[in-house]
């Protein structure tokens, strides 16, 4: 019988889940049969990821030349490399706040270490011995979701600002130099992030609707399905916040669209209950366009 069978499909689909959930936590490769998720195809936000790149080392370099700024060759390195990598981290604004404050909380321990400290050691195990628990710190910080961001950075700026030799001299204006430097790229960052196509929700919600209209335009299975809409999914749960006005029906609306074309795709229905279902999945698709 018909409910007989959804019950079956339910519990198979509890069953699955919990393997999954049993895999993660075991650090295993996912179960069999699982569905590997569509990682996209955004050529829209990769060129504008690289035209920000682009811009980025015509704004520092220009800063650098006009000025004569000896350390602005690293300001120019930085602020592409920032443009380039927050397009992988998402969240740009509280990305940049955060990786400012971690710059200069990290500037304080790392003049001691570099400024103070090395200049009077020698041998490889004085150096060790200085610089090491440092580092140690940092990977420790990078292996908590709350502290990566900032053990991340100080590391980097550590590393970056030591510029470490043979013999270490004291030299605070030029790690000073180097710490304005990576601050100056962090805000040159931020800025092309916020003025050359900025992310905002409904470009989320847009590349949503694009990546389901491209999975409904070929004939549905459910693998196929579920691979283009539940990646294009998780690439939008990444963007939404439960506090913001309209993400949490935003996200309802898109998980009811995943989970009616997957049910189309897993079962055989005669062909105006099909169209039905496309029809109603495509008014989903609407829906989420709409949404601002």
């Amino acid at each position: 019988p018909p409910a007989t069978q959804a019950v079956a499909a339910f519990l198979a689909a509890v069953l699955a889940c919990a393997r999954a959930d049993a895999a993660l936590a075991a650090g295993q490769p996912a179960p069999s049969g699982a569905v590997a998720l569509d990682p996209g195809d955004e050529r829209l936000a990769a060129a504008a990821t690289g035209v920000r790149s682009a811009l980025a080392v015509v704004a520092s370099g220009a800063v650098w030349v006009l000025t004569a700024w000896d350390q602005g060759a690293v300001a120019t390195l930085l602020s592409a490399l920032g443009c380039a990598r927050a397009a992988t981290m998402g969240h740009v604004i509280p990305l940049a706040i955060m990786t400012e404050l971690s710059f200069l909380l990290a500037t304080g321990p790392a003049f001691v270490v570099i400024e103070v400290l090395l200049p009077h050691a020698s041998g490889f195990a004085m150096f060790a011995l200085l610089v090491g628990p440092m580092l140690f710190l940092f990977a420790f910080m990078m292996a908590h979701r709350k502290t990566m961001l900032a053990g991340y950075m100080g590391a980097l700026l550590l590393l970056q600002a030591g510029t470490l030799q043979n013999r270490m001299v004291y030299d605070p204006v030029a790690f000073l130099n180097i710490v304005l430097a990576a601050l100056f790229a962090v805000v040159v960052a931020f800025l092309l992030w916020a003025l050359v196509a900025p992310d905002t929700p409904r470009k989320h919600r847009l590349r949503f609707v694009r990546a389901t209209r491209r999975a409904m335009q070929a004939p549905i299975g459910a693998p196929r399905f579920e691979s283009a809409v539940g990646g294009a999914l998780v690439r939008l749960a990444r963007e939404l916040k439960p506090n913001r006005s309209g993400d949490q029906a935003t996200f309802e609306t898109a998980l009811a669209l995943l989970g009616a074309g997957r049910e189309l795709g897993a079962r055989a229905r005669p062909a105006p209950t099909l169209e039905a279902v496309r029809a109603a999945m495509a008014g989903c698709a609407r829906a989420l366009d709409r949404r601002v």
